[in-house]
C-alpha cells in the first residue's frame, strides 16, 4: 500500500510539473496581452476597414494594410529601392531562358504555413491557376495576359511559360515594387472554395492562414491585433531569425489630428504620412520622433506621383483641347505652397523623380519634347481661349463658362483617408473656379473610391495609379495601353482613365520587348510621350514626398536616409524587412497626457441614435463617445442641444465651443479646429416605395426632385455646393420624414441610422419608404470639432484622449457594444 502511495505521489508530482511546464510555455506563447514595450504599433492610414472579417487578398478591393500582407502575407521577393537588390524571400532563386519567354521560381526549403502544413510548388501553381480561370480577381489581367501555362517542376519548382517575352516578369508581377505583389494562397485551404466569396476568416478553423511570423489575434473596423506566432518556418529553417516584437497593432485613429495626437501620446510608433505642420508640432510635443530625413524636408520620394486623373470617356473632358485647357488653369508651383507647405516639387511627368527616370525625361526635353508640349506652364488666359475656341461663352453673372444652357463644371473625387490629395483637390478648384469652370470636390471612403475609380463612375479625381516605374519607364507608360480592360466592369487593374491610342500602344510594346536599358528604348519613349503629351489624358500634378514619423520611444532602428537598409512605408509589404530590423530601446519613463482644461461649452441637436435625450440624460452613439472622453479626461460637462442651425452656429462664433457629430465638407473645412472622427455614418437618399417614377442612377439625377433634409447640415452644404436647387431645409429629420410621407417632397436625404430611427420612433411603417440611392461622398464618419478661438492646448488634449481611446480598443467597444474579439 505505501508503494502505491508513493507511486501515486511521483505520478502526481509529474503531472503537477508537466502542467506548471505547460502552463510557462503557454504563457511563454501567449503575447495577446504583451506589455506595451514588446508591441509595436502602426497606423492605418486608410482609415477604418468595414468588412474586419474579410481576409481574402485576391480581390481588387480588399484591404491589405490592415497587417495582412505586412504581418502575415510573404511575398516571393522585395524590391529595395535603396540597393536595387531584388530580395528572395518565399523564393530561394529564379532562372529565365535567353527569350525570357520562360521563367523557373525556386521556393525555399521547409517553409510552413501558420497551420503548420508545408508550402509547396503545388501552392504556387494553384494560385496561378486562380488568377488565370477568374479574371475578376486582382492582378489576374496582368497574369493572363503573360501566362501561357504554369506547371509544377518538382517539390518546390514552378516553371512558366510566357505568351509573349518579358523580361520583367518577376518583378513585376512577383515582387514588392509598389505596395504589394501577387502572393500565395495555401491550396488545402482554398481548394472547392469560390474566390470571389471566399471571406478566409474563421476563427474556429484558425483562418487566416499564411506564412508570416505573425497570427491573426483579434480584429476590429478600427483595430487589429497579431501576435508571434514561435514556431514561424523563417527561424526554423535559418532564413531569420524571430522577430523582436511579440505583438503588432494596426489601428485606425481617424483624422489626421487624432493621428499625430495619438504618436504624441506613444499610442503610435509609425504613421503612414501627415503635413509639414503637423510633423513640426508633433516633433515639438515628442521629442523621440523622426522621419526619413533628419532636416527639411524631411520626406521620402513615394513612387506614385500625384495626379489629376481624367474619364476620357466622358463628355466633354474626353477632348484633349480641353484637358489641356485644365492644365493651362493648374498653378502646381501655388500647390507645392498651399497643399504642401513647400515640402515636394511638381511633377514633370508621371513618373517619380528617380534618377534613372529623370534621365529619360531629360532625353525627351533634348528632343523637344517638352517645348512642343508646354506641359509645365501656368497660362490661365490660354485655358479660357481653349475653353472659348470648343463653343463656350462665359456668364458673367455666374463666372463661369456655358454652352447650350449647360455650365461647364467637373467634379474631382478624393479618398477621405488621405488629406494630402484633399488639400490638392482644394487647391486646384479654387484655380479652375478662376478661369470659369465650376469646380467642386468631395471626399469618399477608400473603397468607395476605388471602386468607383475602377467601374469608371468619375469625372475626375486626386489619384496615383500611374505608378509602376522605378528604374525604367515601361511598366508605368504599359498602364496606359490599350491592352487592358475598358469595360467598366469593375476589374481594371491598368488604364482606367479609359484612354485610347493604338500608336501609343504599339510603341510602348515594342519597347517592352527590348532587354532592360537597351538603347533603343529612348527613341521610343520620346515618341510615345510626344503622343502621351499631345493627347494629355492625366494631369501630372506633384511628386509624392511622404513625411512618415517614427517614434524611437519603444522602437529603434526605424529605415531613415543615413541607415537606408530598406525604404520606409509601412503600408507596404516590405514592411516584413521593416519589422525584421527593429530593436526595443532602452527603458522610458512616458510622460503623462497633459492636464485638461474643463472651461467648455459642448452643443449638438437631436439626431438619433448618434444623439438624443432631453434635460440632463443624454444618449446616442456619438453622446457616448464624448460623454467616456469626458470621463476619461476628469471633466464633468453636460451636452446642451439645440437645432442643428443654432447650434452649427454656435460652435462656430463661440470661443471655447464644441460641437459633434459633425461632417467635415470642403464648405466646412476652415471653420472649425477638427479633433476626430467619433460615429461612423452612411447617407442615403430615401423615396416612397411606391414612387416607381423616381429613378437615381447617378446622383446629379436627384436635381430633378424636391429634397427634404436637415437645416445647416452636411447634406444641406454638399447638395449647394453642387447646385441643387430644390431643396426643403428642416429642423430635424423627423419634419423630414413627414414630409415626405405625405408627399410634400419627393425625397429625403438622411444618414441611414437616424432615418431608420425616426421611422421607428415615428410609428410608421417601413415599408413605406424605400432607399433610391447610397451617397457615397456623404457616407463618412461624424467628426467632434471646436469653434476655431478655442485654444489649441485645449483642442489637443481632447484629440489626444479620442486618440488614446481608439488606440486601446475601447472605441470600438463603445460603438459596436462588444468586447474585442480574440482568437
Amino acid at each position: 500500500m505505501k508503494y502505491k502511495i508513493q507511486l501515486l505521489s511521483i505520478v502526481l508530482l509529474a503531472l503537477t510539473l508537466s502542467t506548471v511546464s505547460f502552463s510557462k510555455n503557454f504563457l511563454r506563447n501567449d503575447y495577446r496581452y504583451a506589455d506595451r514595450e514588446e508591441t509595436v504599433i502602426f497606423d492605418i492610414g486608410g482609415g477604418s476597414v468595414k468588412d474586419p472579417e474579410f481576409w481574402n487578398p485576391l480581390l481588387n478591393l480588399s484591404i491589405k494594410d490592415q497587417g495582412l500582407h505586412q504581418a502575415m502575407m510573404e511575398p516571393l521577393f522585395i524590391l529595395n529601392y535603396e540597393t536595387g537588390e531584388l530580395i528572395p524571400w518565399l523564393a530561394k532563386s529564379y532562372w529565365q531562358n535567353k527569350h525570357s519567354d520562360e521563367w523557373v521560381i525556386n521556393l525555399r526549403e521547409g517553409i510552413t504555413w501558420s497551420d503548420g502544413m508545408p508550402m509547396t510548388a503545388d501552392d504556387l501553381v494553384f494560385t496561378i491557376n486562380l488568377l488565370l480561370k477568374n479574371p475578376e480577381l486582382g492582378g489576374a489581367d496582368q497574369i493572363k495576359y503573360w501566362v501561357k501555362k504554369v506547371i509544377k517542376d518538382g517539390p518546390l519548382t514552378v516553371r512558366f511559360k510566357l505568351s509573349n517575352p518579358n523580361v520583367r516578369f518577376i518583378l513585376d508581377s512577383f515582387s514588392v515594387k509598389v505596395f504589394n505583389s501577387i502572393s500565395i494562397v495555401p491550396k488545402h485551404i482554398w481548394q472547392g472554395k469560390d474566390p470571389l466569396t471566399f471571406t478566409n476568416y474563421s476563427p474556429y478553423q484558425g483562418w487566416p492562414v499564411f506564412s508570416g511570423p505573425y497570427t491573426l489575434d483579434s480584429v476590429s473596423e478600427n483595430r487589429f491585433v497579431y501576435v508571434r506566432n514561435d514556431d514561424w518556418w523563417g527561424a526554423k529553417a535559418g532564413f531569420k531569425p524571430l522577430p523582436k516584437p511579440k505583438r503588432l497593432i494596426w489601428t485606425a485613429l481617424g483624422s489626421e489630428e487624432t493621428r499625430v495626437s495619438g504618436m504624441a501620446i506613444n499610442e503610435l510608433d509609425s504613421i503612414n504620412d501627415v503635413s509639414l505642420d503637423s510633423f513640426l508640432a508633433l516633433k515639438e510635443q515628442n521629442p523621440k520622433i523622426s522621419a526619413y530625413h533628419s532636416t527639411l524636408p524631411f520626406s521620402w520620394v513615394d513612387p506614385c506621383a500625384r495626379n489629376l486623373g481624367i474619364n476620357n470617356a466622358l463628355p466633354p473632358w474626353n477632348n484633349k483641347v480641353m484637358r489641356w485647357a485644365l492644365n493651362d488653369a493648374i498653378d502646381r508651383d501655388e500647390i507645392v505652397v498651399k497643399a504642401y507647405q513647400g515640402a515636394t516639387m511638381v511633377s514633370q511627368s508621371i513618373f517619380p523623380a528617380y534618377t534613372e527616370l529623370n534621365d529619360y525625361l531629360n532625353r525627351a526635353k533634348k528632343a523637344k519634347v517638352y517645348k512642343k508640349y508646354p506641359l509645365m506652364v501656368y497660362n490661365p488666359v490660354h485655358a479660357k481661349r481653349r475653353i472659348e475656341a470648343k463653343g463656350y461663352v462665359y456668364n458673367y453673372k455666374t463666372r463661369f463658362y456655358e454652352k447650350a444652357g449647360k455650365t461647364l463644371s467637373i467634379h474631382i473625387q478624393t479618398p477621405a483617408p488621405f488629406v494630402e490629395k484633399q488639400k490638392i483637390a482644394q487647391v486646384i478648384v479654387e484655380q479652375l473656379r478662376r478661369v470659369g469652370i465650376k469646380a467642386t470636390w468631395a471626399n469618399l471612403g477608400r473603397k468607395d473610391f476605388l471602386k468607383k475609380f475602377m467601374q469608371g463612375d468619375y469625372q475626375a479625381r486626386i489619384d496615383w495609379q500611374s505608378c509602376g516605374s522605378v528604374t525604367e519607364p515601361w511598366s508605368t507608360m504599359n498602364a496606359f495601353t490599350t491592352d487592358w480592360a475598358q469595360d467598366g466592369s469593375g476589374n481594371i487593374d491598368d488604364n482606367p482613365w479609359f484612354w485610347r491610342n493604338k500608336e501609343y500602344t504599339e510603341l510602348v510594346n515594342e519597347m517592352g520587348s527590348l532587354p532592360l536599358n537597351d538603347k533603343k528604348i529612348s527613341p521610343l519613349f520620346n515618341k510615345a510621350m510626344a503622343i502621351w503629351m499631345n493627347d494629355l489624358p492625366i494631369l501630372p500634378i506633384t511628386q509624392a514626398k511622404k513625411i512618415l514619423p517614427f517614434n524611437e520611444t519603444y522602437w529603434t532602428n526605424w529605415p531613415n536616409a543615413d541607415n537606408p537598409y530598406i525604404h520606409p512605408p509601412t503600408w507596404w509589404q516590405s514592411t516584413h524587412i521593416i519589422i525584421h530590423n527593429l530593436t526595443e530601446a532602452l527603458p522610458v519613463n512616458v510622460k503623462n497626457r497633459t492636464e485638461n482644461a474643463a472651461n467648455i461649452d459642448i452643443v449638438s441637436s437631436i439626431n438619433p441614435p448618434y444623439v438624443y435625450g432631453r434635460n440632463s440624460i443624454k444618449k446616442g452613439l456619438s453622446t457616448t463617445v464624448v460623454q467616456t472622453i469626458l470621463e476619461d479626461m476628469g471633466i464633468e460637462k453636460d451636452i446642451s442641444l439645440y437645432p442643428n442651425a443654432r447650434a452649427y452656429k454656435m460652435a462656430k462664433i463661440n470661443a471655447n465651443t464644441m460641437i459633434f457629430p459633425i461632417e467635415r465638407l470642403p464648405d466646412n473645412e476652415d471653420d472649425f479646429k477638427w479633433v476626430g472622427t467619433i460615429s461612423p455614418i452612411q447617407t442615403n437618399a430615401y423615396k416612397l416605395a411606391a414612387r416607381n417614377d423616381i429613378k437615381i442612377d447617378v446622383f446629379d439625377d436627384a436635381k430633378q426632385y424636391s429634397i427634404g433634409l436637415l437645416r445647416s447640415g452636411g447634406e444641406s452644404q454638399y447638395l449647394k455646393m453642387l447646385s441643387f436647387e430644390n431643396l426643403s431645409e428642416l429642423d430635424s429629420v423627423e419634419s423630414a420624414i413627414l414630409m415626405l410621407e405625405r408627399g410634400r417632397v419627393d425625397l429625403v436625404l438622411a444618414t441611414q441610422a437616424s432615418f431608420t430611427t425616426w421611422v421607428d420612433n415615428l410609428g410608421l411603417d417601413p415599408e413605406l419608404f424605400e432607399k433610391t440611392y447610397v451617397v457615397d461622398e456623404l457616407s463618412i464618419d461624424g467628426y467632434m470639432a471646436f469653434s476655431n478661438n478655442t485654444p489649441n492646448e485645449i483642442v489637443n488634449q481632447f484629440r489626444e484622449a479620442l486618440a488614446h481611446l481608439k488606440a486601446t480598443g475601447e472605441y470600438n467597444a463603445l460603438m459596436t457594444g462588444k468586447p474585442i474579439k480574440h482568437y
